[in-house]
């Protein structure tokens, strides 16, 4: 598709329609979630749950990243996110996990030492990841919910990348 678009744009006559796909076309930001197998310590616990966003695009996005330097003392760059849980009886999705807005990307013990807030080109086919986490030790869970990670990638209210629902298929054995 890209390949067609760009042998199109060398003829002068499609010269307004590029610069309209190139320039104007609105960001394509994808979310994918991943589990991998972890021994984190807590008993019938074996997953860590993360998500990546990727720019599948024609064109750089600009979004809003955390720029850590973690208690391991490596570079981290994240983006914001928040892991919703879906009402089965009403069909709505709610925020069941999410650091808030005024304390992302801020330091903590074990985790960040120094973070700071900017903005960085997504250039397309580049990823950035949310960290991992085991929210299905969370309490208020249940076999079966539906969970899903949802993405900010720009510092604008309202402005989210939804992921794929996931089933949560372990909770700890106390």
């Amino acid at each position: 598709m890209t390949t067609r678009i760009l042998s199109l744009c060398l003829s002068g006559a499609t010269i307004l329609l590029c610069i309209s796909v190139f320039f104007f076309r609105a960001p394509r930001l994808t979310l994918e979630t991943q589990a991998r197998g972890a021994s984190i310590g807590i008993p019938g616990i074996t997953k860590m749950y993360g998500a990546v966003v990727r720019n599948a695009g024609i064109r750089p996005v600009k979004v809003t990243v955390c720029d850590a330097v973690t208690d391991a003392m490596q570079r981290e760059i994240g983006v914001r996110h928040a892991i919703e849980r879906r009402n089965e009886s009403t069909g709505q999705w709610s925020v069941f996990w999410q650091i808030p807005r005024a304390e992302w990307c801020r330091p903590y013990p074990t985790g960040i030492v120094k973070g700071e807030i900017s903005e960085a080109w997504l250039w397309p086919g580049q990823v950035l990841q949310t960290g991992e986490i085991a929210i299905q030790a969370s309490d208020g869970l249940a076999l079966n919910d539906r969970l899903r990670f949802v993405v900010y990638p720009y510092d604008t209210a309202g402005q989210a990348v939804l992921g794929e629902a996931f089933v949560v298929d372990e909770r700890p054995t106390r």
